[in-house]
Order: C-alpha cells, then sequence, then structure tokens
C-alpha cells in the first residue's frame, strides 16, 4: 500500500485557498491593491440618492408585499370551481388547471391572477369548509344532548319547549308533577303493565275529586300521560334486572 507523501488537504482555509486560485486564474476576479485610490470611490461621493418619504424602507402589510393582486376580481369564479369539484370529485381542479380555464374564459386578459393566488385562495376556501364541517358537528353534538334533556325532562312529566326565535330547544322553567298523585299512577301500572293512559287519568280523577272538584294542583292529562309513560319505562327496567 502506498503512502501518498503531501496528501492534500481538505480543511476550510486550503480549500478556500484553492477556491480563490481557480478564480483568478479563470480572471473571474481581479486582486487590486487597497492602498490605491479608485476612481469609482471617488464618483461616490457626488452622487446623491433620491430622497424618499419616511417609512418607505418598511415591510409591507401582509398581501401587499408583490404589489398588485388580480385575485379578487375573479375570486367568485374560483370559488365557482371548488364548488364543482366539492359537488363531483371527476370535476376537481389544481389551482393550475383552474388558471388555464380563466384563460380560456377571459382570451387576452392580461390581469389574471397567478397560480400561487389561486393556490392560497384555495387553501383558505379548503379551511372555510373544515371550520364548517367542525361548526356543524358540534352543533349536531349540541342538538343531541339537548334532545336527550328534553326526553328525559318529558318522561319525567316537565315542560320542555322549543324556542320560537330558534332551531335550538330552550329548557324553561320546569313543572313538576305533583308527588302526591305518583303513588296512585305506580299502583295502576304496577297492577296492568299495558293500562291505558286515558284509564289512569280517569282513575285519578275518580281517587282524588272532591265535591265534584279537582284540586288545584292536579296535573293535565298529558303530564298524566307523560308520568305514566315514565313508570311503565322505570317498571320495566326493574323487571329486566330481577331476571339478571
Amino acid at each position: 500500500m502506498k503512502t501518498e507523501i503531501n496528501p492534500e488537504r481538505k480543511d476550510l482555509l486550503s480549500t478556500s485557498v484553492r477556491n480563490a486560485y481557480g478564480y483568478i486564474a479563470n480572471h473571474d476576479v481581479k486582486i487590486r491593491d487597497g492602498t490605491v485610490s479608485f476612481s469609482e470611490f471617488d464618483l461616490a461621493e457626488t452622487i446623491q440618492a433620491m430622497p424618499q418619504k419616511r417609512g418607505w424602507a418598511r415591510r409591507r402589510q401582509h398581501g401587499k408585499q408583490y404589489g398588485t393582486a388580480f385575485i379578487a376580481k375573479y375570486d367568485e369564479r374560483i370559488r365557482e370551481f371548488f364548488a364543482r369539484g366539492e359537488e363531483d370529485t371527476s370535476a376537481k381542479m389544481q389551482p393550475g388547471d383552474m388558471l388555464d380555464q380563466l384563460r380560456i374564459d377571459f382570451p387576452g386578459c392580461y390581469s389574471l391572477p397567478g397560480e400561487n393566488e389561486i393556490r392560497i385562495l384555495v387553501s383558505t376556501l379548503m379551511q372555510e369548509k373544515k371550520e364548517a364541517e367542525k361548526n356543524r358537528k358540534a352543533l349536531e353534538k349540541k342538538q343531541a344532548e339537548e334532545n336527550k334533556k328534553m326526553a328525559a325532562a318529558l318522561a319525567r312529566g316537565e315542560e320542555y319547549n322549543f324556542n320560537s326565535d330558534s332551531s335550538t330547544p330552550v329548557r324553561k322553567k320546569t313543572v313538576k308533577f305533583p308527588s302526591t298523585y305518583i303513588p296512585h299512577i305506580v299502583k295502576c301500572v304496577e297492577n296492568d303493565n299495558k293500562v291505558k293512559h286515558s284509564v289512569v287519568y280517569e282513575s285519578l280523577k275518580l281517587e282524588f275529586i272532591q265535591d265534584g272538584d279537582l284540586p288545584g294542583d292536579f296535573p293535565t292529562g298529558e303530564l298524566v300521560n307523560k308520568q305514566v309513560t315514565y313508570q311503565k319505562q322505570k317498571l320495566k327496567q326493574i323487571n329486566l334486572k330481577s331476571l339478571m
């Protein structure tokens, strides 16, 4: 095995020297004496820069960095392309395809947006779609929770109404079923778990009528029906547990 007598150095200094030598040999650069005065330096003393308003060097605002944007003029058209692709995946278009279609729709027009501008708008539309889907799912979840609460309230014989100004149910002040009448309803359901609601209501009236009048807190037929349904479901669950 032969050993090189003068192996090539591969550190930063030697590499820089080799590159500098190559630039000089190829006349890419010229080395001049720094102590000599150059005419271009003398000219710089007499050149005056154009006066600029204060703040001219500040970075432009977001969206205005690269001069005039033409996307606003074609915003609606690009939204149509996007919506068409969402409805039919075979009609989905990439930003480049959208730009080609704009060239066809507006022949000879030189104010068309760039592909990058279209891509930014498409990304914004995608984000809007995701946000709308997120809000829709959140609303559906809230609606399902409200429906559960409503079903539970109705089963207990309480009021739960929808707000006329909104599709979202709003729970109003609940009207609790008077506890005085529950034992009689439970007794009727235990005796016959298929008893009709109207039979229970009539039985309840006969039980509590006094001198031809019913008590002031006597429940309405609708509340009695809901309470009967609730007690039937409750009895059914108890019977299922006893069989397990």
